[in-house]
């Protein structure tokens, strides 16, 4: 039988009407315990009865979870037509998928899955005019495929890379280093990391995590630590720390030359703050942005000035410019303003601006230069035909 979109479409939609077609009536859930906890904010009672269920390492979550999937899996499974659709969707998504490639040092990387593996493939060339080799498989690292990589970053030299690793979907990290030259895994596995990114400076990295305790507790503290190479994390450097607003979630990024390291700070999905330290001048943190009204994305660096997207007197967003030798927003540059367009993402490569506008429903891509003049616009060979 010819499956075609339409049909497709029609199953669908016969799927989420099933319950009012009778289909599955009758369903008998396991129950749910219910215990008398209760938090006051500010002044009133807040019952949470299913807390017990936020420890996902405890037997009793666990029985509960696999009583859920009983009856969850009992139901897709009584589906008529569930192999059928389940077919015809991966045939829709059964085709080879690329990243573009990541730079690290005179190296280059990319991912690249097949079609249907459970995680995309990291790939190798030393140099452009090489031909590919694979060289790290995350599908291996468990039985069901349920282990990926969740970031690789290396530093500006290229010669160590590490890698994000995450089990299940957690958001519990560790972080583990490849030589890059050998593909050989150093010792040494850093643990508890959460909420995190890798930031190389010389022969290590700044990374972002909670201080060892059971991973059901209450994250409190975050904290950014320093981790050098071939050294046990037990010595690892404490960089920064709030002791006055435990919740608040702070990560560490830093320039390509590796001379800023930009600590953004939250307290919630949008918003951050910003903290500029000039690591070549060895001078001390300058707090750019101590608000979380608005949202200031890291592009780059140009000589003594950071850049950043933000939408700080900008719905739509705009390019800005930080010294931090000279952080007050008097000093500031706008150097792309505000257009009706929605300003997406900014990217340097060599010395120019990648700028990506949303523009009628469509992504455009435009070449700046530092200046913040137009020089080209970047058209796919798709939008060419």
């Amino acid at each position: 039988m010819k499956f075609n979109t339409m049909m497709l479409k029609n199953l669908l939609f016969t799927a989420l009407f099933l319950p009012s077609m009778g289909f599955g009536q009758g369903i008998i859930y396991p129950e749910t315990k219910k215990t008398d906890v209760s938090d006051t904010y500010f002044g009133v009672n807040v019952p949470d009865p299913y807390r017990w269920l936020e420890d996902d390492n405890s037997p009793e979550t666990a029985e509960w979870v696999n009583k859920e999937n009983e009856v969850t899996y009992k139901y897709l499974s009584q589906i008529p037509f569930r192999d059928t659709l389940k077919s015809r969707m991966e045939a829709l998504w059964n085709y080879p998928k690329f990243t573009s490639l990541y730079k690290a040092g005179h190296r280059y990387f990319y991912f690249k899955n097949m079609g249907l593996q459970n995680q995309p493939v990291l790939y190798f060339m030393p140099g452009l005019n090489y031909v590919p080799m694979l060289y790290f498989d995350p599908n291996k690292l468990s039985d069901d495929g349920t282990v990926s990589l969740q970031q690789i970053s290396a530093g500006k030299k290229g010669d160590y890379m590490a890698f994000m690793v995450a089990k299940a979907g957690s958001d519990w990290n560790e972080i583990r280093i490849k030589e890059v030259s050998s593909t050989k895994t150093l010792p040494e596995v850093i643990s508890w990391v959460k909420f995190s990114g890798i930031a190389w400076k010389d022969s290590g990295f700044y990374y972002s995590r909670y201080e060892p305790k059971t991973k059901s507790s209450r994250n409190e503290y975050h904290k950014i630590y320093y981790h050098r190479l071939k050294t046990e994390q037990l010595t690892d450097s404490l960089i920064w720390e709030d002791k006055q607003h435990p919740l608040r979630n702070f990560s560490a990024s830093t320039t390509a030359d590796e001379r800023f390291l930009i600590i953004a700070g939250s307290e919630s999905t949008s918003g951050n703050s910003i903290t500029i330290q000039d690591l070549d001048k060895k001078s001390k943190p300058v707090t750019i942005v101590d608000k979380f009204d608005n949202d200031f994305e890291l592009v780059g660096s140009n000589g003594d000035e950071v850049y950043f997207v933000t939408n700080y007197k900008a719905p739509k967003k705009r390019l800005i410019a930080i010294n931090p030798s000279q952080p007050a927003e008097a000093n500031w540059k706008v150097i792309i303003p505000e257009k009706n367009e929605i300003l997406l993402k900014v990217s340097i490569a060599k010395n120019n601006l990648i700028v990506h506008y949303m523009k009628d429903a469509s992504s455009h891509l435009y070449i700046y230069n530092f200046k913040g003049q137009t020089e080209a616009e970047i058209h796919s060979a798709i939008s060419e035909r």
